[in-house]
């Protein structure tokens, strides 16, 4: 048994899991689930209530206790028993079994009954009931309530040594209310509870009390209840007492207060009416030693200074006759955190509603769409806030104007399991938005900065929530150049938490300075348009210039390339085609004079330039410095290094001595010929671009066929001759060939021998 004293900052979600460290965030807290859960144990009559207790408590039992359900004697007296047994405490009329007790004691699977009780109390027509649904019966009972106690304290000590024991009133007036609390506490340590009449106790009880050596008799009540007699009657008597029923809950809790689980807290209503309903909680509450709690319809202050020292991470509240107010009440003692009810409900629109609850709930049933009703609609999603306080509901059908002018909702199982709250314009702050008749208004529109890839973010600022399809409609906003055309708005971003703002990402501008912004055709959630807006605005493009794209192609010449480079804006295009704000670098990063040829600047974007290398003299890397170009806002475009690698910029040409190989076939030879680069296949493998001769004159020797290789690196031909030559020098003319951007290569011979 453990006590759970209240941590100095107590931040807890409603849940069924045990009790987590103390946080600083509440946040923290709602995602991990982490706070008391409340739930309420009730039937429609007193046996479906301790239905309910037994469905909540057991999956199965091998045994089940049967009671009166209309006296308070024998189910007072059965908590030990219950213990002892593992048994929940199920209710009968005396003459006939209740169908749902029949089905529990069905579901829970039990072998064998026992009867608490005489046949005054149940009938033996109850018995046979019992034994017809194949049950071993057992009943204990006596002559009266008092020796009925004592053969149920007797059975208790066949099983457990007996070292307490607790007496309590058996008079028909007291109900049994002051021992209520005390049921619990005596099931956990299987302390026998023997009742008595107020002036003194039956001789048998005496007798056998007297005869166990027990450590501590507990007298539950004051004098009204039992007498001083009976209090001297009892061997190490103790007596537990207060000035009413609820304050001798107290003094009881408080006595076994080190014994007790406070993790889970069970209470009940203290009336006589209720104490059938107090008493079919003994059993769940006595199984792990958690403490019951009696309460009327509200706590006084000395309640709730004793439960404010406790966290509990479990409320169960047993009995209809419960009110949902007084379980709230004893929630929020327990953990203030919690919601125990919603505080305000917005209208959006006649689809969407905004519950905003009074503390933190329970994520995983306040996201059930089935746990809430909204008259004149169904709810089709339900969608907690990151609060954990707020749910917005939206619906399937648009509440009509009856539905909006009475409006109501229910919300089931969030505040507690089994336990429902009604709101509606009577007990709740509704903000209605969709009957009011007022028009929207643009308040102002302001520029907020420059988007990376050009343009601006404007934000528009509406007098109340609006329509987001309306407020996301391009067509909804005008932006006017001083020429007439129009700046194209290309997203619009609505605050969805907010429901009245909306960011504008427009294209880049033309120029800084005023433009005629207008706006229309957005509706409130009343359906109500917006009167139209028109108004100018100053807008000045401070974001930076970048260079976002660039790409080379081949230029006019074998020896010159074009690089087409796109900014993300618009350019100044005298600046922009100035050809001191561009420089071409070597591998090594040194100038290369004279190699910036033409500059031109696209018209129809304003965005971009083709610049014309020029002269280049080799393959390889180089890079194309940019600096000094504005945008037409004057922001000047940073020192900009555009790579561009393995460029071939000269034209094709063989690079080494061709040389020979001996085939297979008689004297016939190979000729390898390596070119720089390279080439068009069609080109190189076709054998008339190639002439092979004796140094000395005739063209006696033709290529039958050329076959080509290229290995990234270079380009390798291979030559094979038409018939034999002997061994002497030879000259190989190539011409025709082109590169793979279609420059053709200068008439070249070079010199081979064919040696032995």
């Amino acid at each position: 048994m453990r006590k759970r004293l209240k941590l100095a900052a107590n931040l807890l979600l409603i849940s069924t899991i045990v009790l987590g460290s103390t946080l600083s965030s509440i946040e923290v807290f709602a995602a991990n689930n982490d706070l008391m859960g409340m739930k309420k144990l009730h039937g429609n009559d007193r046996f479906s209530t301790a239905v309910e207790v037994s469905k909540d408590g057991w999956g199965y039992s091998n045994y089940v206790i049967i009671a009166n359900g209309f006296g308070f004697a024998d189910a007072l007296c059965s908590a030990p028993l219950s213990k002892t047994l593992d048994a929940p405490i199920l209710l009968t009329d005396k003459t006939s079994l209740p169908t749902s007790t029949k089905r529990e004691i069905e579901r829970l699977d039990a072998r064998r009954v026992y009867i608490v009780g005489g046949t005054g109390a149940v009938s033996a027509n109850v018995a046979n009931q019992l034994k017809d649904m194949g049950l071993a019966v057992s009943r204990i009972s006596g002559s009266d309530r008092y020796e009925t106690s004592l053969n149920v304290a007797k059975e208790i000590n066949t099983t457990n040594t007996v070292k307490d024991v607790v007496v309590a009133s058996g008079e028909q007036v007291s109900q049994g209310v002051d021992a209520l609390s005390i049921a619990p506490i005596a099931g956990d340590a299987k302390m026998p509870i023997i009742l008595s009449p107020k002036n003194s106790m039956t001789s048998s009880s005496r007798t056998w009390l007297n005869s166990k050596h027990v450590h501590a008799t507990y007298v539950i009540g004051g004098t009204t209840a039992l007498s001083n007699n009976v209090f001297k009657q009892v061997p190490n008597g103790k007596r537990l007492e207060g000035r009413n029923r609820y304050e001798t809950n107290l003094e009881i809790l408080q006595e076994f207060s080190n014994y007790l689980d406070f993790d889970s807290v069970y209470m009940a209503k203290g009336e006589k009416s209720s104490v059938i309903d107090a008493l079919t909680a003994g059993p769940i509450s006595a199984r792990e030693g958690n403490p019951l709690v009696l309460v009327s319809d509200t706590l006084d202050l000395t309640q709730e200074k004793f439960l404010s020292k406790y966290t509990p991470t479990h409320l169960t509240a047993i009995g209809g006759q419960l009110k949902d107010e007084t379980i709230y009440q004893v929630g929020r003692v327990l953990n203030r955190e919690i919601a125990t009810g919603v505080s305000k409900v917005i209208i959006n629109d006649k689809r969407r509603i905004t519950v905003e609850f009074n503390g933190i709930v329970n994520g995983y049933e306040a996201s059930r769409k089935n746990n809430y009703t909204i008259c004149g609609s169904m709810v089709q999603e339900a969608t907690i806030q990151p609060d954990y306080r707020t749910v917005v509901l939206r619906l399937k059908y648009d509440l009509d104007k009856s539905a909006l002018l009475n409006f109501e909702g229910e919300a089931e199982n969030i505040l507690g399991i089994n336990m429902n709250y009604i709101f509606n314009k009577g007990n709740t702050n509704i903000e209605d938005n969709v009957t009011d008749g007022d028009k929207p208004r643009v308040l102002y529109v302001q520029t907020l900065d420059t988007v990376e890839e050009g343009g601006n973010k404007i934000l528009v600022k509406f007098s109340e929530r609006v329509m987001e399809s309306d407020a996301r409609r391009l067509e909804n906003y005008r932006i006017k150049r001083r020429d007439g055309s129009y700046v194209r708005v290309n997203d619009v971003v609505f605050n969805k938490e907010r429901e009245d703002e909306a960011i504008l990402y427009t294209e880049s501008l033309d120029y800084a300075g005023r433009y005629l912004v207008e706006i229309d055709g957005i509706k409130d959630l009343a359906d109500n348009v917006m009167e139209p807006y028109s108004d100018y605005l100053d807008i000045f493009d401070t974001g930076a210039l970048k260079v976002i794209e660039y790409k080379v192609k081949p230029g006019t010449y074998h020896n010159s390339k074009k690089v087409d480079v796109i900014f993300n804006k618009k350019l100044d295009k005298v600046m922009a085609t100035q050809e001191r704000n561009y420089r071409l670098l070597d591998a090594q990063e040194k100038p290369i004079n004279g190699a910036i040829g033409s500059i031109v600047y696209d018209e129809y974007s304003g965005d971009r330039v083709t610049v014309e290398l020029i002269n280049l003299k080799y393959d390889g890397d180089y890079t194309l410095e940019v600096s000094g170009v504005t945008d037409l806002s004057g922001n000047t475009l940073p020192r900009t290094k555009l790579e561009m690698r393995n460029l071939i910029v000269e034209k094709p040409r063989i690079v080494d001595t061709p040389y020979v190989k001996q085939t297979g076939d008689q004297n016939k030879r190979i000729v390898i010929v390596n070119f720089n680069q390279e080439l068009n296949k069609d080109d190189a493998t076709n054998p008339s671009n190639y002439e092979v001769r004796f140094k000395e004159g005739s063209a006696d020797t033709y290529v039958e066929r050329a076959d080509y290789r290229f290995d990234g690196g270079k380009s390798t031909v291979t030559l094979y001759l038409d018939k034999v030559i002997s061994e002497a020098k030879y000259e190989l003319t190539v011409d025709g060939i082109r590169n793979t951007e279609d420059f053709i290569m200068d008439r070249q011979s070079v010199e081979f021998e064919v040696t032995p």
